[in-house]
């Protein structure tokens, strides 16, 4: 999976990246070119943490995947008044056409633009189309802890998305089956 390398960063360090890519985004930019103005990095050629919540103190001064961070920063923007919420919806919609994106709204540290319940369907088939490529890199997703862990078995916005389309509780808790993702959703959520 290709992740722009500004993401690839000591937490500190990608915000800052972070900072300078939103207010381009801001700017005009499209989304998905100001975060990824840079080079990508293959993230299983690297071995590192893909974090989805921050910043992780246990993970301070080390260079991990901060997926979290883009959507964060830009909520932290219209938080303050610097941003509408229009732009946040289109960098979010722009997020689902690639993986590292897609991470970025499954993230908890973003769990407000999974709320409207207009984008559920949209944020389940993105999901569904990547998964193969989420699924990919392994046990190393993390919400702030030194141990990875796969995606599926890592708490995102996922859980939620597939709960508020009418996902029962039992099969979110329950081990995701060889078929993959495809295997609990039922069809006609993915028309």
């Amino acid at each position: 999976m290709q992740i722009p390398l500004i993401l690839y960063a000591p937490y500190e360090k990608a915000k800052r990246a972070c900072g300078k890519a939103v207010r381009a985004f801001l700017g005009g930019e499209p989304w998905n070119d100001a975060i990824a103005h840079s080079s990508m990095v293959d993230a299983c050629e690297v071995d590192s943490l893909l974090v989805l919540n921050g910043p992780a103190p246990l993970l301070a001064g080390e260079s991990h995947f901060q997926l979290f961070l883009p959507l964060s920063f830009l909520l932290a923007e219209v938080r303050n008044g610097r941003a509408d919420s229009a732009k946040c919806n289109e960098a979010v919609l722009a997020s689902l056409s690639t993986p590292w994106g897609i991470l970025g709204v499954l993230a908890p540290k973003n769990q407000m633009v999974v709320y409207p319940p207009h984008l559920h369907r949209t944020i389940l088939s993105a999901v569904a189309t990547w998964w193969d490529t989420l699924d990919a890199v392994g046990p190393r997703y993390t919400v702030g802890l030194r141990e990875g862990n796969s995606l599926w078995n890592t708490t995102t916005n996922l859980q939620y998305v597939l709960g508020q389309l009418g996902i029962e509780i039992e099969k979110l808790e329950a081990p995701l089956p060889k078929q993959g993702l495809r295997a609990i959703i039922p069809k006609v959520l993915l028309d």
